[in-house]
């Protein structure tokens, strides 16, 4: 199953999806250590750092 980053930033209780799309657009967010877009997606198994 995949799920757009920022709604899964935001169930983390890390931060809201707006604020995630923030940081995403500052290119603080990265996945499997590449740096994602406001569109990425993410599946069981990535690594997701902010």
């Amino acid at each position: 199953m995949t799920i757009r980053i920022n709604k899964h930033i935001a169930e983390t209780g890390f931060c809201s999806r707006r604020e995630a799309d923030r940081l995403l657009s500052a290119r603080r967010v990265t996945v499997n250590g590449i740096v994602a877009g406001t569109g990425a997606v993410v599946g069981e198994g990535d690594e997701v750092k902010v």
